[in-house]
């Protein structure tokens, strides 16, 4: 199974942090951001990493190289920035079957094999964590956020092509 990454975006709400760099590569607990990705895809068990660059990708292709612990990586160019639905179209040529679309910016703690693997079972799977710590809040404007629950969603997601659900 791959994993297909977008870490395309510019960023512009980190402001200065990337100003000169991808958002995939501000670091977070002293490793890049994509690292911490990357590895969470990894120890899903991916075959490969098929990672959408966009904003100064060449930074993540010479940081990252063609492999991330053993793992291949294949970069794919979103040229326009059209959405994050646009970005994984842009992967079609090099994903085949069932896949693995990653939020390039999400770092969490807990693994998502369990999940990842029940979707074989089911047509879908839901896993709801309520986290107690108050650490990583995300600030909304009020009249956007109207509810006195936290509120996060993390783009980690197990999808198959066409017919082969559970490939």
């Amino acid at each position: 199974m791959n994993a297909v990454i977008a870490a395309g975006g510019r960023g512009s709400r980190l402001g200065e942090l990337t100003t000169d760099r991808s958002k995939g590569l501000v670091e977070v607990a002293g490793r890049p951001l994509l690292a911490h990705v990357f590895k969470r895809a990894v120890t899903a068990g991916v075959d490969e990493l098929v990672v959408i660059v966009g904003y100064e990708a060449a930074q993540i292709v010479d940081r990252f190289g063609d492999a991330f612990a053993g793992v291949p990586i294949t970069y794919v160019h979103q040229r326009e920035q059209l959405g994050l639905g646009h970005a994984v179209l842009q992967t079609n040529r090099h994903v085949d079957g069932t896949f693995l679309p990653v939020n390039g910016d999400n770092v969490f703690s807990g693994s998502v094999a369990p999940a990842v693997a029940a979707v074989g079972e089911a047509d879908a799977v839901l896993v709801v964590e309520e986290v107690a710590a108050t650490t990583g809040v995300i600030e909304m404007p009020s009249a956007i956020l109207r509810s006195s629950r936290p509120v996060a969603i993390l783009g980690v997601y197990r999808t198959a092509r066409g017919g082969d659900r559970g490939r």
